[in-house]
């Protein structure tokens, strides 16, 4: 499970399953209140909102969908390909690709490398991890 924010007046995390990752999303000022005491400011906050949103790997999936109208479980099955990037001074982006859509999600405050590497360790194997150098957006 990792915690990941979009930029905008949402925070979110994907939580990888069995059945397929899904996509959570709180609200930031939820998110700050409750986990963090206020808005997440770089690595040291990326780990201890990742260890706070642990409590999500033992959910049952149904809860976590009921939880917001807005989560969503997206089977391996459809996922195409998982990319992700850094531009200088921006935060990393991954963009987790199905047939017929993108989401598109940003890591603050966190480097590439660890991004990668925690993607790698929960990805399945047949689904490709691209590293792209720079991003278009």
């Amino acid at each position: 499970m990792m915690i990941l924010s979009n930029g905008s007046e949402v925070d979110c995390g994907l939580v990888f399953r069995a059945e397929g990752v899904i996509l959570v999303f709180l609200n930031a000022p939820l998110l700050a209140q409750k986990i963090l005491g206020r808005r997440p400011g770089g690595a040291k906050d990326f780990y201890i909102a990742e260890n706070t949103w642990s409590s999500y790997e033992k959910k049952p999936i149904e809860e976590i969908l009921k939880s917001n109208t807005r989560n969503l479980l997206i089977p391996y099955a459809g996922v195409v390909k998982v990319e992700i990037s850094k531009k200088f001074l921006r935060p990393c982006r991954l963009d987790l690709k199905t047939s017929d859509n993108v989401h598109r999600l940003k890591f603050y405050g966190v480097s590439l490398h660890i991004v990668e590497a925690r993607i790698r360790k929960v990805l399945p194997e047949q689904i490709p991890l691209i590293r792209l150098e720079h991003s278009s957006n």
